[in-house]
C-alpha cells in the first residue's frame, strides 16, 4: 500500500526542481544574451579599429 505514496512524492519534488531550473535557465539565458551583445560590441569595435589601421 505504501508504493503509490512513494511514487507520487518524488514526482512532486521533481516538478518543483524543474520550476527552479526553468527560472535559473531563463536567468542564464539573459546573462548569455547580455554576454553575446557585449562580445558583439567588442568584435565590432575591433573590426572598426582593424579597418582604420588597414585604411
Amino acid at each position: 500500500m505504501s508504493d503509490p505514496v512513494e511514487e507520487t512524492r518524488p514526482i512532486a519534488g521533481r516538478g518543483k526542481r524543474l520550476q527552479v531550473l526553468d527560472m535559473s535557465g531563463a536567468c542564464l539565458k539573459g546573462a548569455r544574451l547580455r554576454r553575446a551583445n557585449l562580445a558583439g560590441a567588442i568584435l565590432h569595435f575591433a573590426n572598426l579599429r582593424a579597418s582604420d589601421l588597414r585604411g
